[in-house]
């Protein structure tokens, strides 16, 4: 089974498990703070422009939705590149296609004068933060497992569920809600 230390801590919290690293990878490096903080920051901007009910504040939600999502990106292995074919005498697309003729998978004119060649895009320099990624989606998972556990707990059903929302009876959120604000001060 392949867990990160989020979902290890859980484990050994919740299910109380024993187990052994057979192998995989330990982080001795400093650690930085630089994404985390930056996040904190747009997410204290949008909370200001929400409470002030200033629509802004999608932005900056947005900002932050993208910002998870780029650290989860897969490399994009393809590309669209467009040239003209006769642009003044010169054949911009018969320049691109000698220089890049093991890179073009396809190509089509679009226009008289306009033709497009599907690339296999290099991704030996994509680099994404993706152990970044890992941690922001653990700890919404935490987050979510809480909310779900302490809600069977206090008997109350959960029609649907999805990475951030839990949809109960209305009637049930006050209990919920109370109870999650005492979970959060013991823990």
């Amino acid at each position: 089974m392949r867990v990160d230390n989020i979902m290890l801590e859980d484990m050994i919290k919740f299910q109380q498990i024993e187990f052994n690293i057979i192998r995989g990878y330990y982080w001795t490096g400093c650690k930085s703070n630089v994404f985390s903080n930056e996040i904190e920051k747009i997410y204290n901007l949008r909370s200001q422009f929400k409470k002030e009910g200033n629509p802004l504040q999608n932005n900056y939600k947005l900002l932050m939705n993208s910002s998870y999502g780029k650290t989860i990106q897969k490399p994009i292995k393809n590309d669209l590149v467009y040239k003209y074919i006769n642009n003044k005498g010169k054949s911009d697309s018969g320049r691109y296609l000698k220089k890049n003729f093991t890179l073009v998978k396809s190509m089509y004119d679009i226009s008289d004068n306009i033709r497009c060649f599907e690339t296999n895009k290099p991704f030996d320099d994509f680099y994404v933060p993706n152990l970044i990624g890992v941690q922001i989606l653990s700890m919404s998972k935490r987050i979510m497992n809480e909310v779900m556990c302490l809600a069977k707990d206090l008997n109350i059903d959960i029609y649907y569920q999805d990475t951030d929302s839990v949809h109960i009876d209305k009637n049930k959120m006050e209990l919920l809600e109370q109870n999650i604000k005492k979970y959060m001060v013991k823990h």
